[in-house]
């Protein structure tokens, strides 16, 4: 059977999302890769329908199987050119260059495959050699998740924060608005030469408290998140699953079923949670502004950007079209936003700005995207792009904050960044420039009538401890306020950088 026809380019077929897939299944959800993997079917399928009326069935499965892998091979060159960074890398990464090289090897191979007898035995061969490449794939994947398990439960117990429960309390209702790798104003003025004082000087005649030098504990998505939502920090997972442990997912599910959730749940909120990142989608709440197949938006930017070469295609049809659709929806909600419900609510709001992909200017029309990677001859149109959606981010928050404001002036606002540019970072021999760069944040919090419960430094961990002291009249520990560093490789394995910054002497 595996000699008569031609399955492998079927299976080929599959190979782009289950590369992106293998390269990062620490941080992506398997059943995130199902619909992908259909689409990705479904247009081999109809490719090879098409084209099997003008050659034999053996010769369009051949057809498409080399165009598939010459594909990938061309998508993987060009990245690792444009990773590189260098001048030279950059040259021949364009398109220009790497485009007529893969059209040349096509069309030669496709005139060699229309030309060539294909034999029972070269197709048998090709579906075992496919085959092949998918089982070693799944083995891989198979012995990440065994490496790796992912004991949530284990974990949540650890995290040793009690769920209080309190029946007569005020409830407001409480929108938080987390911008992306928006940097701090001292990170700012240094790393970009911009003076952002004009922003926070009009969240204070908000009452905003906005703290004018303020960190995150950690300088990624991955656990600045879950350490905000779960009132904890996370070095104690390495003592729990060993210096190797790398599984991200864990921080996804505990970002996506997390205690501050849970808190507002138990006391009678409703619950909605809009972002497009599997770390900013909460189970057990109204989910907005979902992508209409409710897609990984990692994965597809990962997808995007790495087989869609052409940059008019990918910024126009694709990659911008589901950021900005996104970006404006949630921006819309919030402003907008009525509860159908009497009940309190808890609004989560995370959205991908001043982050790449750089698709907006200073007043949110869209403009052609900026590459992603910052290199010697594109610096300073990234940071310039960086800047423009800093003052965007900065023009619809004042705008949200107005509106929610003037509609629901008892609501607590909390507009926060995640972590800081990052650009340029040496993440194995960081310096202080460096620290400033992951870590510095934007720190601004509408706590009506409650100001005297703030000191001069809040870091993430403690936002929520203090909200609910001051509002639920819990009883909290505040947490000492540490900062902390790790590799990419070891994501688990922290460095306590508090001391090296010196937290206390920066604040305001």
């Amino acid at each position: 059977m595996l000699s008569k026809f031609g399955v492998h380019h079927f299976i080929f077929a599959l190979l782009p999302i289950l590369l992106l897939f293998q390269e990062n299944v620490h941080e992506i959800p398997i059943n995130d890769i199902f619909i992908p993997l259909i689409f990705s079917f479904i247009i081999v399928f109809i490719l090879w329908i098409i084209l099997a009326r003008f050659v034999k069935e053996r010769k369009s499965s051949m057809i498409i199987s080399f165009s598939i892998i010459l594909f990938i091979i061309f998508a993987y060159v060009r990245s690792g050119l444009l990773v590189d960074g260098s001048i030279e890398s950059q040259f021949f990464a364009k398109n220009v260059i790497l485009m007529p090289i893969l059209l040349s090897i096509l069309i030669i191979g496709i005139v060699y495959i229309i030309r060539k007898t294909i034999s029972s035995n070269i197709t048998s061969i090709i579906n075992t050699a496919s085959i092949a490449i998918i089982c070693f794939m799944i083995i891989h994947v198979g012995v990440f998740y065994a490496e790796n398990q992912n004991s949530l439960e284990e974990t949540r117990e650890l995290l040793n924060v009690p769920l209080f429960q309190i029946t007569e309390t005020k409830q407001p209702n409480v929108y938080f608005l987390v911008l992306d790798a928006y940097s701090g104003n001292d990170r700012l003025e240094d790393g970009f030469g911009y003076d952002n004082s004009k922003f926070y000087k009009q969240l204070e005649e908000r009452e905003f408290y906005v703290q004018k030098t303020s960190f995150s504990n950690y300088a990624n998505t991955e656990f600045s998140v879950p350490s905000m939502l779960n009132m904890q920090y996370f070095d104690f997972v390495s003592e729990l699953k060993g210096k190797k442990y790398k599984n991200v997912l864990l921080l996804q599910e505990l970002s996506k079923d997390n205690l501050v959730s849970e808190v507002f749940r138990a006391n009678g909120y409703d619950i909605y949670s809009l972002g497009e990142n599997t770390y900013t989608r909460f189970h057990y709440s109204t989910n907005l502004c979902r992508n209409d197949f409710n897609l990984n938006q990692d994965l597809l930017n990962n997808f995007y950007y790495m087989f869609v070469p052409v940059s008019s295609i990918r910024n126009a049809l694709l990659w911008n079209t589901d950021h900005y659709q996104f970006i404006m929806c949630a921006i819309d909600t919030m402003k907008n936003f009525e509860n159908k419900s009497d009940k309190p609510f808890f609004m989560y709001t995370h959205v991908m700005l001043p982050h790449t992909p750089f698709i907006f200017d200073a007043q949110g029309s869209e403009i052609k995207r900026v590459d992603t990677y910052a290199t010697d001859s594109n610096l300073i149109e990234y940071k310039d792009a960086y800047i423009e959606q800093v003052k965007f981010a900065n023009k619809f928050t004042i705008d949200i904050v107005d509106s929610i404001q003037q509609k629901d002036p008892g609501a607590v606002i909390i507009v926060m960044s995640d972590h800081g540019d990052r650009l340029g970072i040496n993440w194995i021999d960081p310096t202080i420039i460096d620290y400033y760069s992951g870590l510095n944040n934007l720190s601004a919090i509408y706590f009506p009538g409650e100001k005297s419960h703030f000191s001069t430094t809040i870091t993430p961990v403690n936002l929520f401890r203090i909200f609910f002291n001051s509002y639920f009249e819990t009883d909290y520990d505040i947490l000492n306020d540490r900062l902390f560093w790790y590799e990419n490789s070891q994501p688990f394995v922290h460095y306590d950088i508090t001391e090296k910054i010196n937290l206390n002497s920066t604040q305001n």
